[in-house]
């Protein structure tokens, strides 16, 4: 899974008034967060939810969203109680994904759903 990164403006415009060869390696740490949040060497901060690692003598402090306990069908779901179209825009669909929220369907006037592939499981 990978994350999406985020810099507030404050640290973005410090970190442009570093040396480029202090940005470049800054920045490689950082985008390597998106796909490892919680690498080897980084620490928790006590009594915040935030993390701290090292590159050279600066820090990088950062938060990590980890939502993995919201599923998609239940975002899903709670749009279309109130929906009179529904469109889906997919790089792939699983029909079997369907059936979590198909009866939720009845009674909606449109449906379309834009796929790339499509996969029954």
């Amino acid at each position: 899974m990978e994350y999406t990164l985020k810099i507030i403006p404050k640290a973005e415009k410090e970190f442009l008034t570093l040396a480029k060869t202090e940005r470049n390696k800054i920045r490689k740490k950082i985008l390597s967060l998106a796909e490892n949040p919680k690498p080897f060497g980084s620490q928790k901060l006590k009594e915040t939810d935030y993390f701290r690692i090292r590159v050279g003598d600066y820090r990088i402090i950062y938060s990590v969203d980890d939502n993995r306990s919201e599923r998609l069908v239940d975002h899903i779901n709670q749009i279309l109680s109130s929906t009179e179209a529904v469109r889906f825009a997919v790089g792939y669909f699983f029909l079997s994904g369907f059936t979590s929220f198909a009866q939720k369907l009845d009674g909606e006037k449109e449906l379309r759903l834009l796929k790339a592939w499509v996969k029954s499981v």
